[in-house]
């Protein structure tokens, strides 16, 4: 499941704390895109100026991706909590 799909209403009322997480992973998708438009795809290559809201903006867009990464981890651990695990059969069990 992605950050971009919506929990069920019995997901939010175990752990209401999901909608915040998905609020935080969309706030942050839109600071990377706007960061990303003001100064350039700097978040793979170094900053090609040594301009302090250049040199920012990269920090800012590292920390985010960490934080992203973490928020979707966390995200993805409550939901796995909160639904039965899937069914998986083995082919090598014949009974």
């Amino acid at each position: 499941m992605n950050a971009r799909e919506h929990e069920s209403l019995r997901e939010l009322a175990a752990a209401p704390e999901l909608a915040h997480v998905t609020a935080l992973l969309l706030a942050i998708d839109l600071l990377l895109r706007a960061l990303r438009v003001a100064h350039g795809p700097i978040d793979h290559e170094p900053p090609p100026t040594d301009a302090p809201a250049v040199l920012w903006a990269a920090e800012v867009i590292a920390r985010a991706r960490a934080l992203r990464h973490a928020a979707q981890r966390y995200r993805a651990t409550v939901l796995r909590g909160l639904r039965p695990p899937m069914f998986h059969h083995d082919a090598d069990d014949i009974f």
